[in-house]
């Protein structure tokens, strides 16, 4: 130092560099038992070295670093177990402290080797130690210090403000930042999203980060995707905007960025779909993905750390679909099962899409022990909606019931099984699944309008042919059974158990019993398909199998008759037929005459009753052979009841009496027709024998044809050949007299008959004889 201007003896001096000066300190401090000299070449006298009076002490610490020894476990925000280490230039005696700054660090902070320690204490983020012996200048200090948690920040390499200090006399130590510290990233945000949120397919990734440290080029971002799939062929062309690569074993996405990020700046990250990768076959629960985040950069290192946010994403495991009875048209018991990824809670849905399904109220129901116990449709978008009311765990098989009395009714259509129609969908709050095909639903055949039910002749108590004919809207295939159903009809004994062969089909009929036949007695009969049939192509079989008809006949459309399918593809319930053709049935029919004389104009009286019931212009037909009698139209007649036919026409060349009813006729009531002598038609000469089967009564009627049958009951009227001869034995007038009669009946005499001889001006003295 050289002095501008004297300087007068025994004066005070007071000299002082400044900072300016550029001076530092020995970076091991100063020890103020150092010998440190002062000298002088005044002219006025020379001073040698001088020994300094007093030395401030100033104290340092070496090595100071801050440290994990298990960094793969550290995390912003969370405890670790860190370990402070520095070496003291100078003793640190008892009572003495050494201050750490451990700005945004929280907790209590315990010290090992806790033997060494006289106390800790942790106030306004900074930790005060005081030893139980010297540490000694030169000895490395080791504690490993726990229970304090990170700062949610992370700490930054180079931190300022994480400091160490210290008041020993020896030399104190103003706080002094670390030479080195394990830099902690911490993941302000780490946002998982998807373009297509389904499980178990393609889908970008998209994640959006914002760390508490600067990225550049030159830093890594690990993604750790361990439950997705992963195209091997596509991942293969992996192409990225910057440097990039896939660890297939470890399921490691690494990518470094292609500019700067400074601290707390959103980057993005986005995989498309054509990196090919494919969400988890369950799902992901949100905000629960098992995907993490890991950081290693200049200025801090994340460990890998989960997504803080993440979209969920559940699926249905199993899901399937069942009608009972599984008609089209009508209101089925509605069956779902199925398993969900997640748990299913209070408030959330369960979507069906039912396509052309219908229900007249769209009022909410509610229902108790199911655990959707709300049930909502919406007619505009075929959806049915259920409610949990009650929570469904995860991965456990569930089904819920609704009843027709929900009044949902199936589309007039069949509906192939599995349709691709039915969708499945929910609302979870752990994971919502997107509108899915239902895995499995059970098919309803449908054959429409299509089907009808004829007999070959139409004859009431007699055998006759059925005709099956239908559309069906399905393929059938072969060995699928079509079943029919016929109430109280009969086989003949001669086809019992006789089986019907043909090209396209097989054909037995059983007679029913209550656990296959919709109501007994009566027939069943099993049609087995030896061909496919075709969708929507008209099928017609005859089947000739001794089926006796009931008594009664056929009413037209009886919804008794039904037809069943049993199928895999194409099953249809017992069904009633769209159309039954009727068969007519007589119940009772006499016919008989006024006076019993041929050649005369008789009453002819008709009596009907019929198992059907009879309309206004249905025709009755009597056929009356070699009845004489001019041909009439419009032949005036009785009837009983009164009105119901009013009048009849005669044909003389086929011998038809024709009769149209002029008002109905119930079932099974007593008709009474009465033909008056009036209308001049007259028994043949040859007469009538009894209950001839010549004479026959046909109906005409949409209720039920009647084919010409015999009467039951038909009068007899005797005739006698011209060629009758009665023969006197005694000539003489008033004179008793044997007499024989020869005559030919034209009829049968039966024993009983009388013959009745009109004698005119004969008398006899005795009556009876």
């Amino acid at each position: 130092l050289f002095t501008k201007t004297s300087i007068l003896s025994n004066s005070l001096i007071s000299i002082t560099v400044p900072v300016t000066a550029g001076l530092k300190l020995p970076q091991e401090g100063v020890n103020a038992s150092n010998f440190y000299y002062i000298r002088s070449n005044a002219s006025f006298g020379q001073t040698g070295p001088y020994r300094f009076d007093s030395v401030q002490a100033v104290g340092s610490f070496s090595l100071v670093s801050l440290t994990f020894p298990s960094p793969l476990q550290v995390f912003a925000g969370q405890a670790a177990t860190m370990l402070v280490e520095f070496v003291p230039t100078m003793n640190v005696n008892p009572a003495e402290k050494v201050s750490v700054a451990l700005p945004g660090f929280t907790g209590t902070p315990v010290i090992q080797p806790s033997g060494e320690i006289a106390s800790v204490t942790f106030l306004s983020s900074v930790m005060n130690v005081i030893f139980s012996s010297v540490r000694a200048a030169g000895v490395q200090v080791s504690l490993t210090i726990t229970g304090l948690i990170l700062p949610a920040n992370g700490i930054q390499s180079g931190q300022q403000d994480i400091t160490i200090s210290s008041n020993a006399a020896a030399g104190p130590v103003l706080p002094t930042a670390f030479s080195s510290l394990y830099s902690v990233g911490a993941l302000k945000q780490a946002k998982l999203s998807f373009d297509n949120p389904v499980a178990n397919q393609l889908t970008a990734l998209k994640f959006e980060i914002t760390t508490s440290m600067s990225m550049n080029v030159s830093s890594n971002v690990s993604i750790y995707l361990p439950s997705f799939q992963v195209n091997n062929t596509l991942i293969e062309r992996l192409s990225c905007p910057s440097p990039c690569s896939w660890n297939s074993e470890a399921k490691i996405f690494s990518v470094r960025p292609a500019y700067f990020v400074p601290a707390n700046t959103l980057y993005t990250i986005l995989l498309p779909q054509s990196t090919g990768f494919s969400l988890p076959v369950n799902g992901i629960r949100k905000d629960a993905s098992g995907v993490k985040i890991g950081v290693e950069s200049v200025f801090g290192r994340i460990q890998p750390t989960p997504v803080t946010s993440s979209q969920g994403v559940g699926v249905f495991l199993a899901s399937s679909l069942r009608f009972d009875p599984g008609s089209a048209g009508v209101s089925n018991t509605i069956q779902l099962t199925f398993m969900y990824s997640f748990n299913i809670t209070v408030g959330d849905t369960v979507d069906l899409v039912l396509k052309d399904f219908s229900r007249t109220s769209l009022q909410t129901v509610t229902v108790s022990g199911s655990s959707f116990g709300v049930l909502k449709w919406s007619q505009v978008a075929y959806t049915l909606t259920l409610t949990c009311t009650q929570e469904v765990p995860a991965f456990t098989e569930y089904s819920v019931q609704i009843s027709p009395t929900f009044g949902l009714v199936t589309p007039a259509m069949a509906l192939p099984r599995d349709s691709s129609t039915f969708l499945i969908s929910s609302t979870a709050a752990q994971g919502p699944a997107q509108p899915r095909r239902i895995a499995a639903s059970a098919p309803i055949g449908y054959f429409g309008s299509s089907t009808s039910l004829a007999f070959i002749p139409g004859v009431a108590s007699q055998v006759n042919d059925v005709t099956l004919a239908f559309t069906s809207q399905l393929s059938l295939d072969e060995q699928d059974i079509v079943r029919l159903f016929l109430p109280a009809f009969q086989q003949a004994e001669a086809y019992r158990d006789v089986e019907m062969v043909t090209d396209g089909f097989n054909a037995t009929a059983h007679t029913c019993f209550s656990s296959i036949c919709p109501s007994s007695p009566g027939l069943y009969v099993d049609v087995q398909l030896r061909k496919k049939v075709l969708a929507n192509v008209a099928n017609l079989f005859t089947l000739s199998l001794g089926i006796v008809l009931p008594d009664n006949g056929v009413r037209g459309n009886d919804n008794g008759f039904k037809f069943s399918v049993i199928s895999y593809v194409s099953p249809v319930p017992a069904t009633s037929f769209a159309l039954v053709s009727p068969v007519g049935a007589i119940s009772s029919a006499s016919l008989s005459f006024s006076p019993l004389e041929v050649k005369t104009s008789i009453s002819i009286i008709l009596q009907l009753s019929l198992a059907m019931n009879l309309n206004v212009e249905d025709t009755i037909v009597v056929k009356l052979p070699k009845f004489e009698g001019a041909s009439f139209t419009k032949g005036a007649v009785t009837s009983s009841p009164s009105g119901c036919v009013t009048q009849s026409s005669w044909n003389a060349v086929d011998f038809t009496l024709t009769m149209k009813l002029a008002s109905a006729l119930a079932a099974n009531a007593q008709l009474t027709v009465t033909v008056p002598p009036s209308l001049s038609i007259s028994i043949p000469s040859q007469g009538v024998a009894k209950d001839d089967k010549n004479f026959t009564v046909s109906v005409d009627s949409n209720n039920g044809l009647v084919f010409p049958r015999p009467f039951s009951a038909v009068s007899r009227v005797v005739a006698f050949t011209s060629s009758s001869r009665l023969t006197l034995f005694s000539t003489l007038p008033l004179n008793s007299s044997a007499m024989m009669l020869q005559t030919v009946a034209l009829q049968q005499i039966m024993s009983g008959d009388a013959f009745f001889l009109h004698l005119p001006g004969f008398i006899s003295y005795v009556k009876n004889v």
